[in-house]
């Protein structure tokens, strides 16, 4: 390939790769991206056979990818779905050539240039949410939900808390030292921000990313701050987002920390002073335990018992790579379960809501060896690198390691906007980290 025609296509391949995350609020979302990068993976492979073993990183990559692959593979044959699990093996694997396309043009470039171009694609979702929450429309035309939360330029869903949320480290990390207090302003913007989405998923991204950042300020002074500002940020925006405001008072916590306050926030009723005795079928129902913390979690309790079912059923195989939504009804075991079909909920059930639960459930226990054994490369490469390679790409170890957390509801890896956000982070680690 000619020098020129070589720095153009990593020249390309750099922006497109930035449109990850620009991109994804607009039309086509990630998919335009993913597509574009796909090409140039082909092209890249097609130009050079052994690119594989020469670029740097790339070799990682294929045994992560790999990890992820063979479980799906091993398992489709007992798939309940078969056609779904054989379509995300199929995506999986044309990703792997994004994947090769995205370390190509990253490679090209100091990390910073991604952190700077993140850091103003988040601002600008950060001052359109803003616009859509005090002036009742965005930039782009979007209202605000129906329960008065933001969506910025996303429109209709809560993609602008989950992405800032999990970016936060890329964005902040290379510079939390030289400005300390214009990234702790930062941060309290992107809790607020989060906060008005009413994401609780989100506002955890936010905590982790924070807690990091947190870390990496170079005085104590300025950690008080943080550790200060940033839960009266939090309860200032729970009094104006009434999503948060309905589910950490009157929907989530009342239960377990107001003993005069009732599920849904209906007061209990006083016993009198002297009660009569009832009859056992006519006692008030109680709220069980399950049933208070499924309340708490907006109902992932069921969610993730059924998916436990699913596991209990088929240990080794599960359900099938991308088969949790078809299976749902016929492993949901509650009869009041609000997300089987014609359940209260009429949007139904899309994943499982937990990225191990959703391994488990789809690919058993196959698929969480896998799913561990991926982590267990990506993480063993990067213990190995030297000082100056690992303090490079440690913004985006600590970005996946966030996406990864266990303790919060999150995405399944292969959701159809997250993947590429993922795919994106973890070819950011090995690109920066394979920098002389």
């Amino acid at each position: 390939m000619a020098e020129a025609s070589q720095r153009t296509l990593k020249t390309l391949a750099w922006w497109v790769s930035f449109m990850l995350v620009f991109w994804a609020p607009f039309f086509g979302e990630q998919r335009i991206p993913s597509m574009l990068l796909l090409l140039i993976g082909f092209w890249l492979h097609l130009k050079d056979r052994n690119l594989i073993n020469t670029l740097p990183g790339a070799r990682v990559l294929g045994a992560i990818f790999l990890s992820l692959l063979i479980p799906i593979l091993m398992t489709t044959p007992f798939s309940l779905a078969v056609d779904e699990s054989l379509l995300i093996a199929v995506v999986l694997v044309l990703h792997f050539w994004a994947g090769l396309a995205i370390i190509f043009g990253l490679s090209t470039r100091p990390p910073l240039k991604l952190s700077i171009g993140i850091a103003l694609t988040l601002a600008f979702w950060a001052v359109d949410g803003l616009i859509q929450r005090f002036h009742g429309s965005d930039l782009f035309g979007f209202g605000l939900g129906a329960d008065g939360r933001i969506f910025g330029p996303f429109g209709d869903n809560q993609r602008l808390g989950y992405i800032t949320g999990v970016m936060l480290p890329v964005m902040l990390w290379p510079w939390v030292r030289q400005y300390p207090r214009q990234v702790i302003g930062a941060i309290l913007l992107a809790i607020f921000i989060i906060g008005l989405g009413g994401s609780r998923s989100s506002l955890v991204y936010a905590g982790l990313a924070g807690a990091g950042l947190f870390l990496r300020l170079p005085t104590w002074p300025q950690r008080i701050a943080l550790a200060t500002l940033a839960p009266t940020v939090l309860v200032a925006v729970t009094l104006l987002s009434p999503p948060l405001k309905e589910r950490m008072v009157e929907r989530g916590y009342a239960p377990l920390t107001m003993p005069g306050q009732a599920a849904f926030g209906q007061p209990d009723i006083a016993p009198p002073e002297n009660p009569q005795p009832v009859e056992p079928e006519l006692a008030t129902p109680k709220f069980s335990t399950f049933q208070q913390f499924d309340l708490i979690l907006s109902g992932r309790l069921t969610i993730w018992e059924t998916a436990w079912n699913m596991l209990s059923d088929r240990p080794w195989v599960g359900v099938g790579a991308g088969a949790f939504d078809n299976m749902y009804d016929h492993y949901s075991s509650r009869p009041e379960d609000p997300f089987r079909s014609g359940g209260s909920y009429q949007f139904g059930v899309q994943h499982a809501h937990q990225l191990y639960v959703a391994a488990a459930a789809e690919t058993g226990v196959i698929g969480l060896i896998g799913l561990f054994l991926a982590i267990a490369i990506g993480y063993r490469w990067y213990r190995g690198l030297a000082p100056q390679q690992k303090e490079q790409a440690s913004p985006y170890a600590y970005a996946l390691f966030i996406a990864l957390f266990p303790l919060n509801s999150n995405h399944g890896l292969f959701i159809g906007w997250w993947f590429p956000i993922l795919l994106l982070l973890l070819c950011g680690m090995l690109a920066a980290g394979s920098k002389k």
